[in-house]
C-alpha cells in the first residue's frame, strides 16, 4: 500500500508521520483508513520512481 522498506515505515511512524499502531493481543495492526487519510494529506511529488533492474 505504502511501497516502502520496514525500517523506513517504522521511522515515518515514530516521527509523527503515519498514524500509531493498533493494539491486538500482541500483534501490531494498522487502519487501512488511517493509512489513506494519511497519504491522501501528503504533498504531490514531482519525483519519478527509481528505474528497474534490467
Amino acid at each position: 500500500m505504502i511501497g516502502v522498506g520496514l525500517s523506513s515505515f517504522e521511522r515515518y511512524v515514530a516521527a509523527g508521520l503515519l498514524p500509531q499502531a493498533r493494539q491486538l493481543g500482541g500483534s501490531a495492526l494498522w487502519l487501512v483508513e488511517e493509512l489513506a487519510d494519511c497519504l491522501r494529506n501528503l504533498p504531490t511529488s514531482s519525483l519519478l520512481p527509481p528505474p528497474t533492474g534490467s
